[in-house]
């Protein structure tokens, strides 16, 4: 679908200015979150319209949240200091309920979101968002989205845990364009492009960029980025429960991947620099007896010091491969981060071998 841009004459006031504050959105009783905004405000004639103080608040409590719906599910937190949304066609979008506009400002946005892991997953394969967007009713065409200053807690708890596992982004500025559905854009065969940075696992800068195609129907897309001064220990939470690894010591100095994407698989590589590795490998099942009496429990099966300095003296590189089959119950950022990890594994030296030995 495709609107053409309409002129600045409104329906009722081409000067008209809106200011709301301190009210709830009704979001119907059955409604499993609360949304609440300190001001909404309008103007006409500048094509403006702001948002402060964004509440979505959950109703039920983290563990409570699963329980009711009986199956993996993500329960998000989220707050936005200020919204802003600069030259929008507000005849436009009250007259054919379309959306048009130049840019989206995101300020000091937080998103937290926990996912309680130990319930039957949903059978339907979850969509990327791209394909969401790409098949929605609704015309929607923004030039770009802008993140400033945003804050982003991933946490979940697995099957069989004690702990949960975490991932973690601070200071994450963003810059996302274009994001459209309109049919004319989408016979140019474009991309939608993300460049971002932040803080991870409070320790390190992260880049990071994603290039996708809008049209590809098996979703194929480009992700890469970059870590710089990272203590090997920081990755234990995201590592540890989803790939049975434990850094116990050592110092990340740099890391590059990239891998290509779609719908079933990510193929790439990591170049991840580092020295002073060591690694243990943890068995996350009950002790048992294995050859000659030796117990492995459920704690450290092994310290490994496999490639404790990469590159070794008067060495190349060692690559790390990522190769990774999507879980199709499960989203995208799921995809993005265990793709990742699967370079993290190569890059050490711990391969498919010593991973099954646990099982």
């Amino acid at each position: 679908m495709a609107y053409e841009l309409l002129d600045n004459t409104y329906l009722f006031s081409d000067a008209l200015t809106i200011v709301l504050k301190d009210f709830e959105v009704p979001l119907g009783d059955s409604a499993m979150y609360r949304l609440n905004l300190g001001e909404l405000g309008l103007s006409t004639r500048n094509q403006f319209v702001y948002a402060n103080n964004i509440q979505l608040t959950p109703k039920y409590g983290r563990y409570e949240f699963g329980a009711i719906k009986g199956e993996v599910v993500d329960r998000w937190e989220v707050s936005q200091r200020r919204l802003e949304i600069q030259d929008l066609n507000l005849r436009l979008l009250l007259s054919q309920q379309a959306i048009r506009a130049r840019e989206i400002r995101l300020k000091d946005p937080r998103l937290e979101i926990f996912k309680d892991k130990r319930y039957p997953f949903p059978f339907k394969r979850p969509k990327m968002p791209w394909e969401e967007l790409r098949n929605m009713s609704t015309y929607l065409h923004l030039d770009s989205v802008t993140v400033l200053n945003g804050y982003v807690f991933y946490e979940e708890h697995n099957e069989g845990a004690d702990t949960t596992s975490w991932f973690k982004l601070d200071e994450l500025d963003a810059t996302i364009k274009p994001i459209s559905n309109d049919s004319f854009l989408l016979m140019q065969d474009p991309e939608l492009y993300l460049n971002s940075s932040a803080i991870v696992m409070d320790e390190a800068l992260l880049n990071f960029r994603a290039s996708i195609p809008y049209t590809d129907t098996s979703n194929y897309h480009t992700i890469e980025g970059d870590v710089f001064e990272l203590p090997a220990h920081a990755l234990n939470p995201i590592i540890e429960k989803p790939a049975n690894i434990r850094a116990m010591s050592g110092n990340i100095l740099e890391v590059h991947f990239r891998f290509r994407a779609d719908n079933q698989i990510s193929r790439g590589k990591m170049r991840m620099r580092y020295n002073d590795l060591k690694v243990n490998l943890l068995n996350p099942k009950p002790q048992k007896k294995r050859g000659l009496g030796r117990l492995v429990g459920s704690g450290l099966a092994n310290t490994f010091v496999l490639h404790t300095d990469n590159p070794k003296r008067n060495r190349f590189m060692r690559v790390g491969r990522i190769e990774f089959e999507r879980e199709h119950n499960k989203g995208f950022l799921v995809y993005w981060i265990k793709s990742i990890v699967e370079g993290i594994k190569s890059s050490v030296g711990i391969s498919k071998k010593e991973e099954k030995e646990l099982e």
